[in-house]
């Protein structure tokens, strides 16, 4: 997987500037998440039909650590997504990002149930991504949403659904 993603929102909260467009929904997450609104995201951007799909968007992948059903136990996919990450965030590059987990759930299940599996989830990534970083505080804030906020064009109960969105923006 890139750091495409992670450099995009790096880049775009260090010099007020998007390199690359951002699509409606990840307007709408920084608007939700940062409260502020991008310069790229104050057009009002074209409707477009979505079509429901079995696999997240290539960005999705990037910037999310998946996980296995009812659990918040990182698997070695998710543990060697988040040593190379941390890779990047420790360069001279990314060494000013802040970071923001957000715990995410499918669908099945009660709602207060997985706002405590998405919860815990975000605790993982913290506890795992947090030693590797030069600096652990860096890990501003985990939040969970439970099956609130779901992955577009995928159905809520989704295996794709069970993760954390790592956002990063810059902390100078």
């Amino acid at each position: 997987m890139s750091i495409k993603w992670f450099f995009l929102l790096f880049m775009a909260f260090s010099q007020g500037a998007f390199a690359q467009g951002l699509s409606q929904r990840e307007c709408s997450e920084i608007r939700a998440i940062y409260q502020i609104t991008p310069p790229q995201c104050s057009v009002a951007p074209s409707i477009a039909v979505a079509q429901v799909g079995t696999n997240p968007a290539p960005r999705d992948l990037e910037n999310n650590v998946f996980f296995r059903s009812g659990g918040s136990q990182l698997d070695t996919t998710a543990i060697s997504q988040l040593q190379r990450l941390a890779n990047v965030l420790n360069t001279p590059e990314m060494i000013n990002a802040c970071l923001l987990l957000v715990g995410h759930s499918d669908s099945s299940g009660a709602a207060d149930i997985n706002m405590e599996i998405s919860y815990n989830r975000a605790i993982a990534v913290r506890n795992m991504l947090g030693p590797l970083l030069s600096d652990a505080t860096r890990i501003q804030n985990v939040q969970s949403e439970g099956e609130t906020r779901p992955l577009v064009n995928l159905p809520t109960e989704s295996q794709w659904q069970r993760r954390v969105a790592i956002w990063a923006r810059n902390c100078s």
